[in-house]
Protein backbone atom coordinates (compact mmCIF):
# COMPACT_ATOMS: atom_id res chain seq x y z
CA UNK A 1 0.00 0.00 0.00
CA UNK A 2 1.50 3.34 -1.08
CA UNK A 3 2.32 5.61 2.35
CA UNK A 4 2.09 2.61 4.06
CA UNK A 5 4.81 1.68 6.86
CA UNK A 6 3.82 -1.79 7.91
CA UNK A 7 5.80 -4.17 10.57
CA UNK A 8 4.38 -7.56 10.37
CA UNK A 9 0.47 -8.46 11.30
CA UNK A 10 -1.88 -6.19 13.02
CA UNK A 11 -2.20 -7.83 16.47
CA UNK A 12 -2.65 -7.74 20.10
CA UNK A 13 -0.25 -5.33 22.08
CA UNK A 14 -0.35 -3.39 25.33
CA UNK A 15 -0.80 0.77 25.60
CA UNK A 16 -0.69 2.87 28.29
CA UNK A 17 -2.67 6.07 27.98
CA UNK A 18 -1.48 9.13 29.93
CA UNK A 19 -3.49 11.97 28.45
CA UNK A 20 -7.02 11.91 26.43
CA UNK A 21 -8.45 15.04 25.34
CA UNK A 22 -7.66 16.87 22.06
CA UNK A 23 -9.93 17.62 18.49
CA UNK A 24 -11.85 15.07 17.30
CA UNK A 25 -11.99 14.23 13.25
CA UNK A 26 -9.79 12.21 11.08
CA UNK A 27 -7.81 14.48 8.89
CA UNK A 28 -8.77 17.45 11.00
CA UNK A 29 -6.85 20.07 12.25
CA UNK A 30 -6.25 21.24 15.78
CA UNK A 31 -6.01 24.81 17.33
CA UNK A 32 -2.30 25.01 17.06
CA UNK A 33 -3.07 24.03 13.22
CA UNK A 34 -1.59 20.36 13.00
CA UNK A 35 -3.02 18.05 10.76
CA UNK A 36 -3.97 14.59 11.50
CA UNK A 37 -3.12 12.99 8.25
CA UNK A 38 -1.45 9.57 9.21
CA UNK A 39 -2.90 6.21 11.06
CA UNK A 40 -0.91 4.13 13.24
CA UNK A 41 -2.05 0.52 14.26
CA UNK A 42 -1.31 -0.96 17.08
CA UNK A 43 -2.69 -4.01 19.39
CA UNK A 44 -5.92 -3.77 17.28
CA UNK A 45 -6.13 0.12 18.13
CA UNK A 46 -5.85 2.98 15.37
CA UNK A 47 -4.67 6.42 16.36
CA UNK A 48 -5.01 9.97 14.47
CA UNK A 49 -1.33 11.36 14.59
CA UNK A 50 0.57 13.96 12.56
CA UNK A 51 3.07 12.86 9.96
CA UNK A 52 6.06 14.02 11.95
CA UNK A 53 4.90 12.29 15.06
CA UNK A 54 4.21 9.39 13.34
CA UNK A 55 7.21 9.62 11.99
CA UNK A 56 8.92 9.82 15.11
CA UNK A 57 7.36 6.67 16.44
CA UNK A 58 8.44 4.65 13.36
CA UNK A 59 12.09 5.55 13.55
CA UNK A 60 12.01 5.25 18.02
CA UNK A 61 10.31 1.69 16.86
CA UNK A 62 12.37 0.32 14.15
CA UNK A 63 15.24 1.41 16.62
CA UNK A 64 14.15 -0.35 19.34
CA UNK A 65 13.40 -3.79 16.84
CA UNK A 66 16.80 -3.05 15.34
CA UNK A 67 18.31 -3.46 19.02
CA UNK A 68 16.37 -7.11 19.58
CA UNK A 69 14.92 -5.00 22.38
CA UNK A 70 11.60 -4.22 24.10
CA UNK A 71 10.75 -0.88 24.96
CA UNK A 72 7.67 1.97 25.46
CA UNK A 73 7.86 3.64 22.98
CA UNK A 74 5.50 6.93 22.95
CA UNK A 75 3.31 8.24 19.95
CA UNK A 76 1.76 11.63 20.65
CA UNK A 77 -1.78 11.62 18.93
CA UNK A 78 -5.10 13.49 18.30
CA UNK A 79 -6.59 12.64 21.65
CA UNK A 80 -2.75 12.27 23.42
CA UNK A 81 0.10 10.28 24.26
CA UNK A 82 -0.10 6.26 24.20
CA UNK A 83 3.21 4.18 25.41
CA UNK A 84 3.20 1.37 22.93
CA UNK A 85 4.92 -1.63 23.71
CA UNK A 86 7.29 -1.94 20.93
CA UNK A 87 9.60 -5.10 20.21
CA UNK A 88 10.91 -7.71 17.82
CA UNK A 89 7.57 -9.32 17.23
CA UNK A 90 5.48 -6.23 17.65
CA UNK A 91 3.47 -5.82 14.64
CA UNK A 92 2.63 -2.23 14.02
CA UNK A 93 1.62 0.27 10.50
CA UNK A 94 1.26 3.50 9.97
CA UNK A 95 -0.90 4.54 6.81
CA UNK A 96 -2.16 7.95 5.08
CA UNK A 97 -5.71 8.87 6.45
CA UNK A 98 -8.34 9.25 3.84
CA UNK A 99 -10.58 11.56 4.64
CA UNK A 100 -14.22 11.69 3.15
CA UNK A 101 -13.48 9.45 0.14
CA UNK A 102 -16.28 7.16 -0.30
CA UNK A 103 -18.18 5.14 -3.28
CA UNK A 104 -20.65 6.40 -5.47
CA UNK A 105 -23.73 6.76 -3.53
CA UNK A 106 -26.47 3.69 -4.38
CA UNK A 107 -29.21 4.90 -6.44
CA UNK A 108 -32.70 4.65 -5.70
Amino acid sequence: MPGATEHGNIGAGQTMTIHSTAPRGIGSSDADGRSFDKIVRHGGRSFLATTTMAAIFVARAEDVIARLDTELVPLLHRDGVELLLVGPSTSFAVVDAAVGLRGPSPRK
